[in-house]
Parts: structure tokens; C-alpha cells; sequence
């Protein structure tokens, strides 16, 4: 569904669904993060840092147990986006670099370092 609006996009496709597309599409677009025109698989990964830095306060089997919960359900998520958008990997669709780079960044301590 690409336009040269993308606002006019994120209106169209909220009207076009029903409650579970519009939280589908919330969360696979990060919050509409992936609407952002130009590198939106790059703008979902710096999105990602925010959710990170909190799964680092937290224990190892905590950080695991929520990851797993996110891994899943991102893959959810994603499949009914696909479905929404009525494409294979659409580049709006960025849960998977925010899922990707919390499982990348789950065993490494948040520094600024590690984080760059």
C-alpha cells in the first residue's frame, strides 16, 4: 500500500479494520515509527533502544521469559500485517528489527559502547 501520503496510508488502513488490525498495525509499525519515511527498518531499531535499556534492569530469566513473549508474538503481529498490507515484508513492518536487536542486546550489558 504505498502512497505518496504516508499519513493519508496510516488513516486509510485505521478505517479499513477493525480493533485487532489497528493494534496489529501499532505494533508492527512500532507505534507508526515505520510510517517514517526514508530508513524505517533504521528509525524501528533506534526505537528499540528505549525498550532495551528497561529489559537490561531487569534479571536474566526475566529479560529471557519477555523476550520469548516478544519473539512470538512480533511474528504474530507481523503475519497479520503482511495480510493488512497485502505484502510479502513490508518496509513499514519493523517489530522485527525492535525484536531482533532486543534478542541481540539481551546478554550484553547497556552501556553506550555495547549500545553503538
Amino acid at each position: 500500500m504505498a502512497c505518496a501520503n504516508p499519513d493519508q496510508t496510516i488513516r486509510s488502513m485505521l478505517k479499513q479494520t477493525g480493533t485487532g488490525g489497528k493494534v496489529s498495525l501499532l505494533l508492527s509499525t512500532w507505534f507508526f515509527i515505520g510510517f517514517i519515511p526514508g530508513a524505517p527498518g533504521t528509525y524501528g531499531t533506534v526505537a528499540a533502544v528505549l525498550p532495551c535499556f528497561f529489559l537490561g534492569l531487569l534479571p536474566m530469566i526475566s529479560r529471557m521469559v519477555i523476550l520469548i513473549f516478544i519473539v512470538a508474538a512480533s511474528m504474530i503481529i507481523s503475519n497479520k500485517a503482511m495480510a493488512l498490507f497485502g505484502r510479502d515484508d513490508p518496509s513499514q513492518v519493523v517489530i522485527d528489527e525492535v525484536a531482533g536487536f532486543l534478542v541481540a542486546m539481551a546478554t550484553v550489558p547497556f552501556t553506550w559502547p555495547n549500545l553503538c
